[in-house]
């Protein structure tokens, strides 16, 4: 298996090289190697696939297998954040509300959280009702409205 993935993540394959970047960060069949992870996140993610963009991203902001850099971070979160996915846009938003690789700016940690949450992120979900609840990034009167109001459950149950 190894051979063949290896084979098609040389001649470019985004999905291929992602799995293959993917099978080295869990150490699925291969030995973890969060250098190799790091290697092959890295040119899928410049190819423009959304999961190695994120996946970097992580890399970057834990410091695993590359130096912590939450400049970097930002940068590649923020790529498959525009890209619609969910937990980046909810990740992107954390980053800006906590001042960590952005400005701290809650309005636009606000609008990463909808963005989630309006896709069903949980997680989204939740930090923005947070920042509703602290009246961060928006106004009170916003806040007013909101009384009473809560997310569908997971299972789509009110």
């Amino acid at each position: 298996m190894y051979g063949d993935v290896r084979k098609s993540a040389g001649a470019g394959d985004a999905q291929v090289q992602f799995v293959f970047g993917f099978m080295f960060d869990e150490g699925i069949g291969v030995s973890e190697n969060d250098i190799e992870a790091v290697k092959w996140y890295r040119k899928t993610a410049e190819q423009g696939h959304v999961s190695a963009q994120f996946a970097l991203g992580v890399m970057y902001r834990e410091g695993v297998g590359i130096p912590k850099n939450d400049i970097e971070a930002a940068k590649w979160i923020r790529k498959a954040a525009e890209k619609g996915l969910a937990q980046a846009q909810n990740i992107l938003g954390l980053m800006y509300s906590e001042d960590v690789g952005t400005m701290e700016d809650n309005e636009e940690a606000v609008k990463w959280y909808r963005k989630s949450a309006e896709q069903g992120n949980a997680m989204g979900q939740y930090s923005l009702g947070w920042m509703y609840y602290m009246a961060k990034g928006c106004r009170r009167t916003i806040l007013k409205r909101m009384r009473g109001f809560s997310w569908p459950k997971i299972d789509g149950t009110k």
